[in-house]
């Protein structure tokens, strides 16, 4: 719900998939000069020690895949409900 009116209704998988129709990335540690790629491959957030990229430009999130610093790994995971969540009542009324 947002504003007082039901936003999505639907199975986990089916608010996952609707939310996120692009894979969710894990980074493994700062990303550093590569901050500026990955912001404009799609949403970079942090998580403790790891940082969460929803992309939103596949093609964008390829370039900026060889501006990692090294050492730095990223993998594709899996949303969470969490996640979903924060997704569905970020919309234009709040």
């Amino acid at each position: 719900m947002r504003a007082g009116r039901i936003i999505a209704l639907d199975t986990p998988a089916g608010l996952k998939s609707a939310a996120f129709p692009l894979p969710m990335m894990e980074l493994s540690g700062e990303p550093g000069p590569a901050r500026a790629a990955l912001e404009r491959a799609g949403r970079l957030s942090p998580h403790g020690l790891r940082w969460h990229l929803a992309v939103a430009d596949e093609d964008a999130w390829r370039a900026a895949q060889g501006s990692l610093p090294a050492g730095i790994s990223a993998r594709v995971i899996p949303p969470s409900l969490e996640d979903v969540f924060i997704r569905m009542v970020e919309g234009a009324e709040r």
